[in-house]
């Protein structure tokens, strides 16, 4: 027989399987919602094509089709939380990544307007994912390791982002625009059948689904308030959201329209962005564990985007282009540094409210990737938007000493809705 020691010992490795299990899980839906975040980076020549064979104003379509997924996944960032938080993330984060496949699978019917419709529902479902993967680490894991995990899930996403590159641009020259977001949204559906076998996460337990909305919802109203998450969403604004707009929409206007350069180089630099980001992030989130510190890098972050989108203007300005596979790598290291924020969102609050606190931050944020988009109508080139996001990042910089050092000991254990005192009273 086993004694009470070995039994205690098994429990404690299956449990932790079963969360490893889980958050893989959500690993592989978060790789398919980078998948589709930034692929319209290189799809421009056949959106053009679409839109054109359509009577659509090839340009009008291109950016539809670009920001459709960030004004659903940004409108969706508060409701995700909230719903992740009450309704346990098997549930939600399964639905939602079928809804991301099933949303892939209509824009394979190949018209403008199914494509959009395509285009808007991968967004809703993939605002789930990051928020739901972020409860889970909160809730299972804690603050020891959050930052390597959180590290380990943008690296996943980055290479979705690899994925969205030069892969993505063979394969649509293999399969056209149609087998490619046929093929993508079979595979997310598939990533949805394994997060609703391997997750275990049932949410709150208030009790009922209304009860555990309302605490959530209560919980918001704090979050809101806070000048904590005001300032992380500033950075969020300055950093990751610049970063996802280049990607997804500018940088082929940045790299072909003022370098020059053919298509498929320029989808290869995206390439090298991809790849040092993915190599980077998890080194990002361990070292700011191992520290015990999480806001000088988060200052650091703002300073360093800044930085780059002003060099970038600078190697445009100077026609210094044969830098660029150089600036393209950096520009990728850059943006690792940016996920500090995320653990900072949720730990600056009690776990079992990780996707809600997250959600706030997380849904500015993207809100900011549809507008940077949006101002191509505005901006009379790309070298404008590169100064805007400089200039954003600059404003994140001087913003963060009101955000709080998460790491430190009971730095969550103001700010909830539950307890014996109320969150405003103990401002």
């Amino acid at each position: 027989m086993l004694d009470a020691g070995s039994q205690t010992s098994r429990s404690s490795r299956s449990a932790g399987s079963g969360v490893a299990a889980g958050i893989a899980a959500l690993y592989t839906a978060y790789f398919f919602s980078f998948f589709h975040r930034t692929v319209t980076g290189v799809l421009q020549q056949e959106l053009s094509a679409i839109a054109e064979e359509a009577g659509w104003d090839p340009r009008f379509f291109a950016v539809a089709v670009s920001s459709a997924y960030f004004y659903t996944y940004a409108a969706m960032q508060i409701p995700a939380g909230i719903l992740a938080d009450a309704l346990g993330t098997r549930r939600y984060a399964a639905l939602s990544t079928a809804l991301m496949g099933l949303g892939s699978v209509l824009s394979a019917l190949g018209s403008p307007l199914l494509i959009i419709a395509g285009r808007l529902m991968v967004g809703v479902g993939a605002a789930a994912i990051w928020v739901s993967m972020q409860r889970l680490i909160g809730v299972k894991v804690g603050k020891v390791g959050g930052g390597l995990l959180t590290g380990l899930g943008l690296m996943v996403g980055g290479l979705g982002n690899v994925f969205a590159t030069l892969p993505a641009h063979l394969l649509v020259e293999a399969l056209g625009t149609s087998g490619l977001f046929l093929v993508a949204g079979l595979a997310t559906l598939a990533a949805s059948a394994a997060i609703m076998h391997l997750v275990d996460d049932e949410g709150l337990g208030l009790g009922s689904i209304r009860e555990g909305l309302i605490a959530t919802l209560r919980q918001l109203r704090v979050v809101s308030k806070n000048s904590h998450s005001l300032a992380l969403s500033a950075a969020g604004l300055g950093t990751y959201a610049a970063f996802l707009a280049y990607m997804s929409f500018w940088a082929p206007l940045y790299l072909s329209g003022c370098a020059g350069l053919p298509r498929d180089r320029a989808a290869g630099l995206l390439l090298l962005t991809s790849l040092s980001f993915t190599l980077v992030v998890p080194l990002v989130g361990y070292a700011s564990d191992a520290s015990g510190r999480r806001k000088p890098v988060l200052v650091v972050s703002c300073a360093l985007h800044s930085a780059a989108w002003l060099a970038a203007v600078l190697l445009a300005c100077t026609a210094r282009w044969e830098l660029l596979p150089a600036y393209s790598v950096l520009l990728g290291v850059v943006a690792a540094t940016h996920s500090v924020i995320s653990p900072m969102a949720r730990e600056f609050y009690r776990p079992e409210f990780s996707g809600t606190t997250l959600s706030f931050v997380n849904g500015i944020t993207f809100a900011g990737v549809a507008l940077y988009q949006v101002a191509t109508y505005v901006l009379p080139s790309p070298l404008h938007a590169l100064l805007l996001f400089a200039t954003i990042a600059a404003v994140a910089a001087v913003l963060t000493p009101l955000v709080h050092e998460t790491m430190k000991e009971g730095a969550s254990s103001r700010w909830s809705t539950r307890g014996k005192t109320s969150p405003l009273a103990a401002r």
